[in-house]
């Protein structure tokens, strides 16, 4: 893989890659996802390996084969990549799902959110954000088909604590607030005792140990950039440090 500078950091996330210094080009093992991927990232594919994407795309590669292992509770129609980052979303308790800009982070999160209340798994889901994109959560709660009430936790402190405590008691509960407002409140979000907790943007806490002003929620293990679980590009999971203990995590950094 050559000229990829924009997307480099992707790459590095691909199982078994290498950089060759010599000739500036990256070598990642050639699976249908890989090239799947390389696809998304746009990169112009070869003949044989846009062959590969075609038939994977009429069903003949593995992971168009894959279903969800529950069923998806969104009301639009997941792709093939969701479906992946969903499953490994329920199979394991802390997550990070590694897709480019645009592909379905927040949909796919929330969908393993509505999965799991379903299951009496999660009744408080905690999703902590940059404030600009608290209303994009907003909008992406309504594609749940399960029983929800969501609030954002803005204005004065009163305000908010009111709204952690007046949220219905039936269906998920769903409280969204900016990082600097989980710092503040860090106290107020302990004692909601959130069940799931979904950071967005995590990438703000790269090489750094992980703290987000969220470290009095739960006496957190301290967690890096490189310890993130996530989806390979393989579709399989890499070994992580679980952010809160006995709460599912989804951890979603924003690709560079």
């Amino acid at each position: 893989i050559t000229d990829c500078y924009l997307y480099r950091e992707s790459i590095k996330e691909i199982a078994g890659r290498r950089y060759e210094p010599e000739s500036k080009a990256w070598f990642v093992p050639l699976t249908v996802a890989n090239v799947e991927l390389l696809k998304m990232l746009g990169a112009e594919l070869s003949g044989e390996l846009a062959v590969m994407v075609e038939v994977s795309d009429a069903g003949g590669g593995a992971a168009a084969d894959e279903e969800p292992l529950f069923p998806m509770p969104i009301s639009i129609t997941p792709y093939k990549h969701q479906i992946r980052g969903f499953n490994r979303c329920m199979e394991n308790d802390g997550y990070g799902l590694l897709f480019q800009v645009g592909l379905g982070k927040s949909a796919t999160a929330i969908a393993a959110a509505g999965a799991r209340f379903q299951r009496g798994e999660v009744k408080r889901l905690l999703i902590v954000c940059p404030l600009a994109v608290q209303s994009v959560w907003e909008r992406e709660c309504k594609n749940l088909t399960v029983e929800y009430s969501a609030r954002l936790l803005e204005g004065s402190m009163v305000k908010r604590r009111d709204a952690l405590r007046l949220f219905p008691k039936d269906g998920l509960q769903i409280a969204v607030i900016n990082y600097e407002g989980a710092r503040v409140m860090s106290d107020d979000l302990v004692r909601w005792q959130p069940d799931m907790l979904i950071v967005d943007e995590s990438q703000r806490v790269k090489d750094v140990v992980y703290k987000v002003e969220l470290d009095d929620l739960g006496d957190p293990d301290p967690i890096t950039a490189d310890s993130a679980e996530g989806l390979d590009s393989n579709g399989e999971a890499a070994p992580a440090s679980t952010f809160l203990s006995n709460q599912f995590v989804l951890s979603l950094p924003q690709a560079t």
